[in-house]
């Protein structure tokens, strides 16, 4: 939900309103009702305030509902999942795949981009739990994207460290 521009803008407040929204525990120390940063902030982001237009605009109101409901169900945080990965070229187009196994059929997982600039193509592969360990269930995640030649590899991070993954 925090986007790199409500990032950057929030790296440039000055004093105590500065904080690393990219940072869950930065966030999660600023979401209590002791702290009345994220709490203004989300009174701002009610009004229409904030985040200002020309950095991103402000939340939807089901963003905000979402943001509130993290705060009720006491700051739940996904997991770095583990897996093994394959970054393969047809034409021009690379096609990266995270094999794992999610210990519940409910569990999630699922290959994110938290920095579309970067280069090279990173990528963390997180784990959402959703019931008890059971059963260990197969599962993959892929993204898809058109890279030249010169695009030689990926980088994935997760619970095991960060992969540099050579494109074949």
């Amino acid at each position: 939900m925090m986007r790199s521009i409500d990032r950057d803008h929030m790296l440039r407040m000055g004093g105590k309103r500065k904080i690393d929204l990219f940072d869950y525990d930065q966030v999660r120390a600023r979401a209590t009702p002791n702290d009345q940063g994220i709490n203004v902030f989300l009174s701002w982001v009610e009004s229409g305030a904030m985040p200002p237009p020309d950095t991103g605009g402000p939340w939807p109101p089901q963003w905000i509902s979402l943001f509130k409901q993290w705060i009720n169900d006491e700051y739940a945080r996904l997991e770095l999942g583990e897996g093994t990965y394959t970054a393969i070229r047809t034409g021009g187009t690379v096609r990266v795949t995270a094999n794992f196994e999610l210990p519940n059929v409910d569990d999630a997982a699922w290959l994110d981009r938290p920095n579309p600039s970067a280069d090279p193509r990173e990528y963390v592969l997180w784990h959402e739990p959703n019931g008890e360990p059971d059963e260990p269930f197969p599962s993959t995640a892929s993204d898809s994207f058109d890279a030249g030649p010169e695009v030689t590899k990926v980088i994935i991070k997760d619970k095991n460290g960060t992969h540099e993954v050579m494109i074949t």
